[in-house]
């Protein structure tokens, strides 16, 4: 999405490519976790439990981060 929303225009990158790869990852991935969560939803929660918590911890990091920086 960055280089979509950001490097475009420096980089000459065609917008129908960027947003047909974007789709096209959003539908494999929906399918895989479709999928999965009929096959073995304890996988599916255990990963949305660690990417939760992934979230929560680089958050709190980089906003430990941005006040050291700060002073």
């Amino acid at each position: 999405m960055g280089v979509l929303k950001n490097l475009r225009k420096e980089i000459g990158a065609n917008p129908i490519i960027l947003i047909t790869a974007l789709v096209l990852d959003v539908l494999v991935l929906g399918v895989f976790i479709w999928s999965k969560a009929g096959s073995d939803p304890l996988v599916v929660i255990v990963a949305l439990a660690l990417m939760v918590l992934i979230f929560f911890g680089e958050r709190f990091f980089l906003g430990k981060k941005r006040t050291v920086e700060e002073e």
